[in-house]
């Protein structure tokens, strides 16, 4: 307000409503602008994102997207899902007696799950999956190309969020129309507000200059 003052010499109170009004339509201005960077924003957080990718996955993939799963695979998951991965061709179709030597990252996997569930190894797999062996290592190699492979789900997910996040960073023509009018309308009012200030200060300039010296 003491950068208008300073530029316009309000010296009435009508020249200071004016004034007032100027800062009003100013403020409101600069308010526009940041709640429609804060909207955008926010439709760009990891939640809503999350919620976008979710709705475009749906054809493929039922299940619901989190929004970590739209961050970069970090590197020891990769390196252990490598590791599983390299180690699937010796794995499928053998005994499990032969898995600590043929597929020790495979099988301290599978020793983990067991335990945790307070099983032993032979009573996990009886108990906790179809197909027992055979049947954890293709959930746990499902597991491992959807997060690793270059197509697999983690990666579709990251390209869909892309899409998503650069869709949001544009405003829906309902909104930039809104956006539009009340910005029209502050405009107006400043531009108004301008006018009528210049007017009653020429005004009363010519009246000064018009009056008789004493």
């Amino acid at each position: 307000l003491a950068e208008l003052d300073a530029e316009f010499h309000p010296a009435t109170p009508f020249d200071r409503a004016l004034v007032d009004k100027i800062a009003v339509a100013i403020w409101r201005s600069r308010r526009l602008l940041e709640a429609e960077a804060a909207a955008i924003a926010l439709r760009r957080t990891p939640a809503k994102l999350a919620q976008g990718v979710s709705r475009e996955f749906s054809g493929f993939d039922r299940t619901c997207v989190g929004a970590h799963e739209l961050e970069p695979l970090d590197p020891e998951t990769r390196a252990w899902c490598d590791a599983v991965l390299a180690e699937a061709p010796a794995a499928e179709g053998a005994r499990l007696a032969d898995l600590p030597k043929k597929a020790p990252t495979i099988y301290a996997d599978l020793v983990s799950d067991a335990e945790e569930e307070d099983l032993s190894v032979e009573d996990y797999l009886d108990q906790e999956h179809e197909g027992a062996l055979s049947g954890w290592l293709e959930a746990l190699l499902d597991f491992c190309r959807a997060e690793a492979a270059p197509t697999g789900r983690r990666a579709r997910l990251r390209s869909l969020a892309r899409d998503v996040q650069a869709r949001a960073a544009v405003p829906s023509l309902a909104d930039a129309q809104l956006v539009g009018r009340y910005q029209t309308m502050l405009d107006n009012q400043l531009y108004k507000a301008i006018a009528s200030l210049r007017e009653a200060q020429a005004a009363r300039l010519e009246t000064l200059e018009a009056e008789p010296e004493a």
